[in-house]
Parts: C-alpha cells; sequence; structure tokens
C-alpha cells in the first residue's frame, strides 16, 4: 500500500500515495491491533515527503477523527430496538421508522406483520419521509423470542394495567427509575445492554402474555376522555423521551462511577437476556407441573408471578443456569417417584 523510493541524492525517504491508498491507510486506523512502529513510520514517512502542508493536515485529520470515534462510540453499544407486534398497516411501519430515525434510532424488528413484505411496501416508502435506511435494517420474524435476541429490558406499551403484571409507569418515570435499579449512569449502565419497547397491533394492541414477560408497562400520559394514539405517535413520544433521557444522563457519567449496592449491574455482572429468563421460566413451567405444584388446567397467575419476580431480580447467566439446575432436579425427582409408583404397581398386580 505504501510504497517507498530511495534516491542517492536525498537521504529522506520519498513516499508516493494515491488517493486510493490513502483512503486504504485511513480505514487502518480503525485498527485495533496496531504496533507503535506503524504509526512512527506512518508519520515520519508523511512528514518527510517535502514537509508538504497539505499532507501533515492529512494525517492530523485522521487522528483526530479516529478519537472523535472513540470518544463517543460508546453509544454504539447501548442497543435500543423497537418492535411492533402483528402490525397490520404499512403506512404505520413507515412513519415508526421516520419517528425513530428523528431520535437516532434503527433498530425495528416486526413480528408477524399482516404483509410479509410490508418493508418493501409503497405505502410504507412513502410514509417513511426518507428514513428508507431504517426499513432497510429492520428484520421481519414469526416469534417475539426472536425478536427479543440480545435484549435485557423490555418496555411494553400499554394503556391498561394488567392484573399480576408488571408496574405501569410513564416513560419518564420509568427510565429515571433506572439509575436506581442498575447503579450506575446512562453510559456505564447501558453498554451492552439491550432496551427493547413493545407496541401491539393496531386493532388490540398487546396481548396478555407479552405484556407479562415485560419489566413494565408504559403508559403514556393522555387526556383523561381521549386517549387514543396513533401508533406512530406513541413510538414518537418515546423514543423522543428515551433520548432526552440518554443525552441528559450521559453528562452524568464521572458524578456516578459508584455503584449503588444490591444491584446486579452494580456487582459488574452482565443481566441475562430475555431469551434465556424465557427458557429458564419454561423450564421451571415444566418442572412445577411435573412435581404437581402446577395445574396445566387451571394454571391461573402462577407462572406471571414467577415472571414478575425473576424480572425484579435481574438475573445474571450464571443465576439462570442455577435456576435451571433446580428445574432440572425438580424433574428428576419427579421422574424417580413416577417409576416407583410403576413399579409398586407392576409388584401388585403381578401378586
Amino acid at each position: 500500500m505504501l510504497a517507498f523510493a530511495s534516491s542517492q541524492t536525498s537521504h529522506n525517504a520519498a513516499l508516493a500515495i494515491t488517493k486510493g491508498e490513502f483512503a486504504s491507510v485511513y480505514l487502518r486506523l480503525f485498527d485495533p491491533i496496531q504496533d507503535q512502529s506503524y504509526w512512527q513510520t506512518l508519520y515520519f514517512t508523511f512528514a518527510a515527503r517535502q514537509n508538504l502542508l497539505h499532507v501533515r493536515l492529512s494525517f492530523m485529520a485522521c487522528v483526530l477523527t479516529f478519537f472523535i470515534f472513540c470518544l463517543f462510540s460508546a453509544k454504539s453499544f447501548m442497543k435500543t430496538r423497537f418492535i411492533l407486534i402483528q402490525t397490520s398497516h404499512a403506512g404505520n411501519v413507515g412513519a415508526v421508522a421516520r419517528a425513530m430515525r428523528t431520535m437516532g434510532f434503527d433498530d425495528l424488528v416486526l413480528v408477524d406483520p399482516r404483509w410479509p413484505d410490508v418493508l418493501t411496501h409503497q405505502e410504507a416508502i412513502d410514509r417513511a419521509s426518507g428514513a428508507t435506511d431504517v426499513l432497510q435494517r429492520a428484520r421481519v420474524v414469526q416469534t417475539l423470542d426472536e425478536a427479543l435476541d440480545g435484549i435485557q429490558h423490555l418496555c411494553a406499551t400499554a394503556m391498561v394495567a394488567r392484573d399480576f403484571g408488571p408496574p405501569t409507569r410513564t416513560p419518564r418515570a420509568h427510565f429515571d427509575q433506572l439509575k436506581q435499579d442498575w447503579g450506575y449512569g446512562a453510559e456505564d449502565g447501558l453498554n451492552g445492554m439491550g432496551m427493547a419497547f413493545l407496541f401491539g397491533c393496531e386493532r388490540y394492541g398487546m396481548r396478555n402474555e407479552d405484556v407479562y414477560r415485560s419489566h413494565v408497562a408504559l403508559q403514556i400520559p393522555t387526556a383523561p376522555d381521549f386517549g387514543s394514539l396513533n401508533l406512530a405517535s406513541a413510538v414518537q413520544v418515546i423514543a423522543y423521551e428515551w433520548r432526552q433521557w440518554l443525552d441528559a444522563n450521559a453528562a452524568d457519567r464521572q458524578q456516578t462511577k459508584a455503584a449503588l449496592p444490591g444491584s446486579t449491574r452494580a456487582q459488574g455482572i452482565p443481566l441475562a437476556d430475555a431469551a434465556a429468563v424465557a427458557g429458564m421460566l419454561e423450564h421451571w413451567r415444566c418442572g412445577l407441573e411435573a412435581i404437581g405444584y402446577l395445574d396445566p388446567a387451571a394454571p391461573k397467575k402462577l407462572m406471571p408471578r414467577l415472571q414478575q419476580i425473576f424480572n425484579r431480580a435481574q438475573l445474571s447467566d450464571p443465576e439462570i443456569h442455577l435456576l435451571r439446575g433446580i428445574a432440572k432436579s425438580m424433574l428428576y425427582i419427579a421422574a424417580q417417584k413416577s417409576d416407583e409408583r410403576d413399579g409398586l404397581k407392576d409388584s401388585a398386580d403381578a401378586t
């Protein structure tokens, strides 16, 4: 990439750099695996070429860009996802993409939409008003479990509180609660975290089972006599509140380095994602049925209650493994008891 030419009449090395070669050098600035000799060679060979001012300025511009990239790259690790469940109108998908884009978010997932090709539907493209990059990045999946890959914290949106469901809060109140729950400032607490906002279909809203698995049900304050919000309007409000909270708390990084005690995040242990928690709960459901504690014919609200208990506990992956071990033991003991009963029955039949 860099061609050196030696001259008998000059002791300085001459460096021939084409535009393509310079672009390659620029890209190498973002390679984290570089030895010190590379940087020294890069600078001195640039400067040695007849001490050209524009070469020096180009080099410094690359370095400055690199440090700016490092300074702001922390935000790229804060995953924010908007999930639309069984959306029925293509125009709403485009309007949601526009609402997200204006607040700087681009991770959109559609769960079982009415139209499989909704992301390329002309109405969606028109309503996106230029936010086609969000539509191009968006994914269509068939189940909520697929949409929650890599997500630790779930926020449902529901105007009506569910019995035995998660707590109902306004977006602003819940976001302020996060700092206390996680024990960190916005940047430290959210690095590596996955935050998802769930929105139900236009006609029916969110299903109870989807709300139950969430950590909170966000309720947007509206007029008491008219609380109907368009899907894109609801997304815009949530996205705005989340962006405002992120930006306002970014300045608190240095002031909130000390973690509050008692939080999984405070101990520096990453939270388990939603898929791991869901898998553990299903394991527990099987175990509780096996030992006779849970009647599948009349489950009532046992599993939603357990879901909320585990959500509040902010489980880590090692804790998930521990709880799965308990469920495995329940199934093992139930199987042993079943074998013993079958053996006694066989003995009685034989006599």
